[in-house]
Parts: C-alpha cells; sequence; structure tokens
C-alpha cells in the first residue's frame, strides 16, 4: 500500500477550550517536563490547526481512499515556548494516536540553545539540546504555502510547498518553517525511492536508518518499528520538514495497523 494523496486545510473553530480532557491532560504532561504548564492557563500568542487527510492505494485498486485524519495544532504561548500536538485517526478503526512535542527556547549569555521534548501517546521519547541562533521561536508555516497548480486543483487543498510529491516518489526539498525567504534544504535520504550520498542534516540521518531497516525488512508488520524509529529520531531534530516527516509516518502507521 502507498500514499496517493495528502489533503490539508486550516481548521477555524478549534483552541484550547475545545480539547478534550484526555488531550488537555497530554498537553499538561509535555509542558510539565519544563515546568510550563501554568501557561495553559494565559492566552497564546498563536494558535494554529490544520486537518491532513491521508489517500493510500493497494495495488489491486485503481483510486486512493482515504484511510486516515490528522490535527495539527501549532500553539506559541510565547516567544519561548512553542508546542506541536498531532491527533491521528484511523477512518476504519477509529482509533486515535497523539504525538506532543514542547520547544523550549534558552536564551543566556554563552549562547541560546533549543531544549525538545517529545511524547507519544503519553510516552516519553526522549529530550534534545540544540544551539541555536533563533531570538524568538517561530509557528511553523508548511501548511500555509500553495503552489499555483495546487491551487487551481483544489481551492481548499495544502501541501509542504515541494515537499508533498517527496512523500510519493523523489527526495524532499524543504525550507525552515515553511519560510520562503529561508534557503531550500534538499535532502539525499528524505523521500520515496530517493537514498544516496551524504546526510544533509540530523533529519537526513535520520531518514537514511530508515531507508536502510526498510532494507532489512521487506513488509508489514515488521516494518512497523522502522517507521516507530524514524518518528522517534525525527522528533529530537530541529530541521527543515521535521513536522511533516513526522506527521507523515504517524499516519502511515495507523494505516498499515501498527
Amino acid at each position: 500500500m502507498y500514499i496517493t494523496d495528502i489533503r490539508a486545510k486550516q481548521i477555524f473553530n478549534l483552541s484550547l477550550d475545545t480539547l478534550t480532557e484526555f488531550e488537555y491532560s497530554l498537553l499538561e504532561q509535555a509542558l510539565n517536563h519544563f515546568n510550563q504548564a501554568a501557561v495553559l492557563n494565559t492566552n497564546p500568542l498563536e494558535y494554529k490547526v490544520y486537518e491532513s487527510q491521508y489517500f493510500y492505494q493497494s495495488l489491486d485498486q485503481k483510486v486512493g481512499k482515504r484511510m486516515a485524519d490528522q490535527l495539527s495544532h501549532f500553539i506559541r504561548f510565547n516567544d519561548y515556548l512553542r508546542v506541536t500536538f498531532m491527533k491521528t485517526q484511523a477512518i476504519e478503526t477509529n482509533k486515535a494516536s497523539y504525538y506532543v512535542s514542547v520547544a523550549h527556547l534558552i536564551r543566556q549569555a554563552g549562547g541560546s540553545f533549543k531544549k525538545i521534548v517529545s511524547y507519544r501517546d503519553g510516552k516519553l521519547l526522549g529530550e534534545n539540546k540544540i544551539e541555536t541562533d533563533q531570538q524568538v521561536l517561530e509557528t511553523p508555516h508548511e501548511y500555509d504555502v500553495l503552489t499555483e497548480e495546487e491551487v487551481a486543483l483544489n481551492d481548499d487543498a495544502i501541501s509542504t510547498q515541494s515537499g508533498l510529491p517527496c512523500i510519493q516518489d523523489g527526495c524532499c526539498s524543504f525550507r525552515y518553517n515553511g519560510n520562503p525567504f529561508n534557503p531550500e534544504v534538499n535532502y539525499n535520504w528524505c523521500g520515496a525511492n530517493c537514498g544516496s550520498g551524504v546526510p544533509v542534516n540530523d533529519l537526513d540521518t535520520c531518514c537514511r536508518t530508515h531507508d536502510f531497516c526498510y532494507g532489512s525488512f521487506g513488509s508489514y508488520p515488521n516494518r512497523c518499528s522502522c517507521d516507530q524509529t524514524l518518528v522517534d529520531c525525527a522528533s529530537f531534530t530541529d530541521n527543515a520538514g521535521t513536522t511533516r516527516v513526522i506527521g507523515a509516518f504517524n499516519a502511515k502507521m495507523f494505516v498499515m495497523g501498527c
């Protein structure tokens, strides 16, 4: 089974108040890692939500079938604290999985750094510390950029810039946070039927490991561990396209019954 399409649109009627008690507890758990749960009682500086629909097709099908939906919440509480909250839900089983990542920017005289912690279904995936020259954290805008072709095909459709086709075939190209003023990063290993050369960054290294794992396991469910390892590995990175890769493979694991 392979992906045929990803369709997404911005949702405007969701906020912290619309989260379920369970979803709210997952945010609280992740923020507590940095003793920052109190921000849940404040109004975020920015709150953006997108719904992505994932379509897959098996070899015996003529058209792709909608298999999973994903709600991606990007919450910037202040200039130094940002949360990514994803709910992925299988269409046929209604089963749901949750991914939460918190980025905490710490500025100090000796140099600034970001701490990133990630959870999947309440289980800690890990924490990473990344040096940075950023002065404030920004909300990712990778979902906002439309090509003329995408607009012509579907007014509600949005994509990962030039990165969406690579999920189906070819090497990915992303800009950090989807900002058109950031340089385009061309990957050597992230993307379907892509894989050669030296990884260009940490995320590309995760993709190379994922490719090698697929080479060792020819089919599912054995490949489930490869996809989970990619999500875990990508969670520790802060590169162009990180959020999109995590989202796509969270959805793929659901579709493949992982």
